[in-house]
């Protein structure tokens, strides 16, 4: 089989979920020399996109007062998280940017007492685990808190010094949450907001950003860690063998993304890679397609063929959103459309896919997709 042979039966793998993989997350490993056992790419089953919302609450009255202020405890402290994160990815910096910071950073030194006031008597004893971790986790965000606002604004070693240790206090969160007896969906969960080439689980701000500017209205975009990404997914297979590459949860407008599909989105963004042969340009290919079709299920809704058609012709601007040209984003549709679209499963495919059919949106450009 040729290089290209090869890289065609990977990119099948991953888009179609078709042949076996190894289940194990090492298609974040070795992308130079692509293998045909790479995991496949499934997209999640709608019932997951359309039942991780804060379930119902249930249980006494007691309970539901405490998991309620639980939620506004995460709330606040991911307020503070991304506004931090969007201020450094911030151009040009007021200097009322810095003092919302500094705010930010307030927030997250207090974060022990906030929880002393709300949520350190829980209801019964089957929360006591969850304070205790909620406890640590305060202290990991107080560390990080020390650093200086305008450091955190100019400075990105400094950002991601100090997002190393909010890290862990994130990872300390989700631990809390996993013990209490009804854990919150993964969403209702805050993560550090940084821009730059990390391997721990973050918000994503410039792809937030490239997200907000495709749908033109709030969304968020999470980059995953190998570890995290395997707990998030585990079970959610709906019956398949496939490694799920991303997903999207539609009422809560957040795209949820695999670790290599972020290593291959954030070497665009801050490393200036560049796709080097006809077997880079596919991978690349399909990394900016699963994070086109995402984002569009939270414009488009649910059904596959009709994302799938929309996410291709939106191949084009996402990518000059991620530092490519208007030229190389037009290689990565072209490439995609051509080699890996016809092959497609049924369910995300259709016939009116095509330039002037029912599913052009701009049926009067010349181009396509």
């Amino acid at each position: 089989m040729t290089a290209r042979g090869c890289v065609l039966l990977v990119l099948l793998a991953i888009v179609l979920g078709g042949c076996g993989g190894d289940g194990d997350g090492s298609a974040t490993q070795g992308r130079d020399a692509p293998r045909a056992d790479a995991p496949e790419r499934a997209h999640a089953p709608e019932r997951l996109r359309e039942a991780r919302g804060v379930p119902a609450v249930r249980g006494s009255a007691a309970e539901q007062r405490w998991r309620n202020a639980l939620l506004d405890f995460h709330r606040e402290l991911g307020r503070a998280l991304r506004r931090i994160g969007s201020a450094h990815a911030d151009d040009d910096p007021s200097e009322r940017t810095v003092e919302r910071v500094e705010e930010a950073l307030e927030t997250l030194r207090t974060c022990g007492d906030d929880l002393r006031e709300t949520l350190a008597r829980p209801p019964d004893a089957r929360h006591r685990r969850t304070v205790q971790l909620l406890q640590q986790a305060c202290r990991a965000f107080r560390a990080g808190a020390e650093a200086d606002a305008r450091a955190l604004v100019a400075d990105t070693e400094a950002l991601v010094s100090a997002a190393r240790r909010w890290s862990e206090g994130t990872a300390l969160l989700a631990q809390a949450n996993r013990a209490l007896p009804r854990p919150l969906p993964i969403d209702a969960l805050p993560l550090p907001s940084v821009g730059a080439a990390v391997s721990f689980s973050r918000v994503e701000p410039e792809l937030t950003r490239a997200a907000r500017e495709v749908l033109g209205r709030d969304a968020e975009a999470r980059c995953w860690s190998e570890p995290d990404w395997k707990r998030l997914v585990a079970g959610q297979q709906d019956g398949g063998e496939g490694v799920i590459w991303a997903y999207a949860v539609i009422h809560t407008s957040t795209v949820h993304l695999s670790p290599w599909v972020c290593d291959d989105l954030n070497a665009l963004l801050y490393g200036g890679a560049r796709p080097d042969d006809d077997d880079e340009l596919l991978l690349l290919a399909a990394s900016v397609q699963t994070f086109a079709h995402e984002v569009l299920h939270l414009a488009e809704g649910s059904n596959e063929a009709v994302v799938e058609c929309v996410a291709i012709q939106r191949v084009r601007p996402i990518a000059e959103l991620l530092g490519l040209d208007e030229e190389e984003g037009a290689r990565l549709a072209e490439a995609y459309w051509e080699e890996i679209y016809p092959d497609m499963p049924a369910e995300y495919r259709s016939d009116a896919c095509r330039p002037g059919g029912p599913l052009d949106r701009e049926p009067e450009r010349d181009e396509w997709p």
